[in-house]
Parts: structure tokens; C-alpha cells; sequence
């Protein structure tokens, strides 16, 4: 929740960007304004979903919500290929899985990483800053992350 919010309200600073920077052209139209919109929500996403997960091993949701995003083989960093695949599972899940979830009454059903990576919390007490890192999966503290992402 809290990352679609900022790509969302980045998308729409984009918008309004983009309407001040064409105010005195007679042609700002929907299409282009919308077009807009989009390109910045979806240039805000692949950042916060895509390079800061491989610098960091987590959004900005996520950091501010104190989980970290690991391989589920190994716990180490996620590879690119597997960032790419959780960010456009992301656009899948929500443009097609939630809306069907929804409108067949709901589920209550657990959302899993299918790009071979899992969303993790820190261990209390833990010597490195919480989070697993390259330890086996079944030592970790597999707490689901409930923000969202």
C-alpha cells in the first residue's frame, strides 16, 4: 500500500508537472496528460521496486515498515531477473488477481512471491541488523508483510 501511494502520487506530480510545464500550449490534452501520469508512476515503481530492492533488499514501503525482501533459496540478495519478475507479478496481481478476488467476495488467502524471492521480518536479538542473510530459508521469521507493497 504504501509503495502503489508513491508511485501513485509521484505520477500525479508528474501530471501536474507536466500541465504547468504545457499551460500556454492549446494542446494538452487527456491522452498526454494521462500518458504522463502513467510514465512517472511506473518510472517511481520499477525504482522503488527494482534498484532498491537490489541495493538495499528492500522499498521504501518495506523500510518503513522494518521488513527486507531475500531469495527464498538462500536468503541472499535478489538477482535482477528475479526483481523484474516480482515487479511486473506486482502489476499482474493487481490489475487482474485483486479485481477477480474481489468481485468472487474476497479471499483470504496469503499473497506469495513467485519470482523465487520472500519478504521477511527481522529476528529480535539478531547479530546482523535482524535480517537473514544467506542462512536456509526454514530459519527465518516468515512474519507476512501486511503493508502491502
Amino acid at each position: 500500500m504504501i509503495d502503489g501511494a508513491l508511485s501513485l502520487g509521484c505520477g500525479l506530480v508528474t501530471g501536474f508537472a507536466y500541465l504547468v510545464s504545457h499551460a500556454t500550449e492549446a494542446d494538452t490534452s487527456v491522452p498526454k496528460l494521462g500518458g504522463s501520469v502513467l510514465c512517472g508512476a511506473l518510472a517511481v515503481s520499477f525504482v522503488n521496486h527494482v534498484i532498491l530492492v537490489l541495493l538495499a533488499r528492500r522499498s521504501v514501503g518495506k523500510a518503513l515498515v522494518g521488513t527486507r525482501v531475500v531469495r527464498t533459496a538462500d536468503g541472499g540478495r535478489p538477482r535482477l531477473h528475479q526483481a523484474l519478475g516480482r515487479w511486473l507479478g506486482g502489476f499482474f496481481f493487481g490489475i487482474v488477481v485483486l479485481p477477480l478476488a474481489f468481485a468472487a467476495g474476497g479471499s483470504e488467502a496469503e499473497p506469495q512471491d513467485f519470482a523465487g524471492l520472500r519478504i521477511v521480518r527481522p529476528r529480535k536479538g539478531s547479530q546482523t541488523d535482524g535480517f537473514p542473510q544467506n542462512r536456509p530459508a526454514q530459519d527465518w521469521d516468515e512474519t507476512p508483510d501486511r503493508s502491502g507493497r
